[in-house]
């Protein structure tokens, strides 16, 4: 699978100025055993989100589950940037 080729639009230039300044973008992407078409799409994406600065991390579900981590992820939109945050904490960036 080819991912999109959008490594200049808005989302990825965001993503290197936050992180040049510092910021830090994160997330845990939980995949299903097996793993639904969408799951096995995101490995193809995520060379270009960690050349932008991102911190991506996979995690079969079951083992989220098996160590009581919640499965539910919350998009929370930060002033400078999107962060994913487990059990709804939200800290400052």
């Amino acid at each position: 699978m080819n991912p999109p080729g959008d490594v200049d639009g808005p989302w990825f230039a965001n993503a290197r100025r936050q992180t040049a300044h510092g910021k830090r973008i994160e997330r845990v992407r939980l995949v299903d055993e097996p793993a639904t078409d969408n799951q096995r799409y995101l490995p193809a994406t995520t060379p270009e989100n960690l050349a932008a600065g991102e911190d991506i991390r996979f995690m079969p579900r079951a083992d989220a589950v098996r160590h009581g981590l919640p499965v539910r992820l919350l998009a929370v939109r930060l002033p400078s940037a999107r962060a994913l945050q487990l059990g709804g904490r939200i800290s400052s960036p």
